[in-house]
This record gives C-alpha cells, sequence and structure tokens, in this order.
C-alpha cells in the first residue's frame, strides 16, 4: 500500500483511502527505537537520527508481513510549525530518554543541546481519521515528553478524547519529581498548576461531553531498551 500525506496550509493531511478498512487502530505517539506496532506511528522527536536504519527495517518488516505501518519523523502538536526539544543529558549518555519538551532542573544552557523538530497537527489528524475510518478498537499510547499537556487540552475542547473516536490511551505524565523530591519540569507556579487541572480533568473522566470519555491508563515501561526480539 502506499502511504501519503499531503502538506497544506492547515497542516499535514491524510488522504481518506488511507483508512479503508482499517476497524483495529494502534497510534503509538512517541514511540520508540526498537518494535512499534501499529497503524499511524509518531516518533519522538530525535529517532529517527539515533536509528533512521532501525527504523526503516521494521517498518518494512511489519508491511511485508500485510500490516499498515506507518513512521514519522514529526512531533504532535495543536498546530503546525515546530517545537524545540531539550536535551537533558549533558553526559550524552541516556539518548533514548534525555529529550523533553520542557527545560528540565538538570537542564544546562549551553552544556544541553536543543533540537527543533517539525510538528504536526494531532488533533486534525484524529478528526481526519475520526472521519474517514470505519467503526471499529481505536488504541494509542501517548508518551510525548511533556507536550501531552498542551495536545490533551486542544483534544479535549474538539471532543476528540471520547470513547467513540478512542476507545484506550495508555499514557505517562511527565510533570513529576525526580528521586530527591525535587520537581523534574523548571516551570513556573502557575504553569504547574495549569499541568495538575489537565491531569485531573482527564484522570477524573471529564474530558467529553456527549458521551463516554476515552479510558486512560497510567504505562510506562522501557523495554524496548533490551527487548532483544528479533523482526518478524
Amino acid at each position: 500500500m502506499q502511504w501519503r500525506v499531503e502538506s497544506s496550509q492547515d497542516g499535514w493531511r491524510v488522504l481518506p483511502s488511507d483508512f479503508s478498512g482499517c476497524t483495529k487502530i494502534f497510534l503509538d505517539v512517541g514511540c520508540a527505537s526498537t518494535q512499534p506496532v501499529g497503524l499511524w506511528i509518531f516518533l519522538r522527536a530525535k529517532f529517527l537520527r539515533l536509528w533512521g536504519q532501525r527504523l526503516h527495517e521494521i517498518e518494512h518488516a511489519y508491511n511485508a508481513k500485510g500490516w499498515r505501518v506507518k513512521l514519522y519523523n514529526v512531533a504532535v502538536g495543536v498546530q503546525p510549525g515546530s517545537i524545540v526539544f531539550y536535551k537533558n543529558d549533558p553526559k550524552g549518555l541516556n539518548s533514548d530518554w534525555g529529550f523533553s519538551a520542557f527545560a528540565l532542573a538538570n537542564f544546562v544552557p549551553g552544556a544541553n543541546k536543543t533540537l527543533t523538530v517539525p510538528v504536526v497537527d494531532f488533533p486534525l489528524f484524529l478528526q481526519d481519521l475520526d472521519r474517514h475510518a470505519p467503526p471499529g478498537q481505536r488504541l494509542m499510547k501517548l508518551d510525548i515528553e511533556g507536550s501531552e499537556y498542551q495536545l490533551l487540552p486542544a483534544m479535549i475542547g474538539k471532543q476528540l478524547l471520547c470513547a467513540r473516536v478512542l476507545n484506550t490511551v495508555t499514557m505517562e505524565w511527565h510533570n513529576r519529581k525526580n528521586k530527591r523530591g525535587e520537581q523534574r519540569m523548571n516551570v513556573t507556579a502557575d504553569v504547574r498548576g495549569m499541568f495538575e487541572e489537565v491531569e485531573y480533568t482527564v484522570m477524573k473522566g471529564r474530558s467529553c461531553k456527549d458521551g463516554p470519555a476515552t479510558n486512560i491508563k497510567l504505562f510506562d515501561v522501557e523495554d524496548y531498551l533490551s527487548d532483544g526480539q528479533p523482526l518478524p
């Protein structure tokens, strides 16, 4: 199958034909570097640069088995443009998990790197999916290094965090403390309060006005670091 994305003034748009017959959809939003399985895969900002060959091998292997798998080296956001990711790893030891949408407490300007990556309008993508895909099961994994606090309110505002659009979302919140009890994200008290309000709304199932809310499950694993599984 030929996968296509159209670029327009309001962002990247998938074609309706890309969803033909898709009754079981898995969206891995913020996927890792080894074993993504599903329909649409949005990579963490730097993985194509670090793991480009491996990712292309995965894509081709699953497509050869009849899966519709597509990897996109873009960040998700609420409008097209770009976003700066912070590499909070001055020693360069943890390239797989050292990036964040916010400068963390250990970010040192001049010593740590930043990376600017393109952004796809993800609410618009979900609207396309909901409009053109047939009814079925839709599961999304969301691990986007702090960007969830911007993305989820936009999804709620457009009534996309509803069970009729997404049955289940597994996710990780990133407004957390480190092992020393210090706040990891370097933000103001007002911004942190906004983060907590987003978490409360989502976790209490108050994200959908016209029906059941999407089922939210907290899920954080890093098995991709050592899974060692061969490609199918």
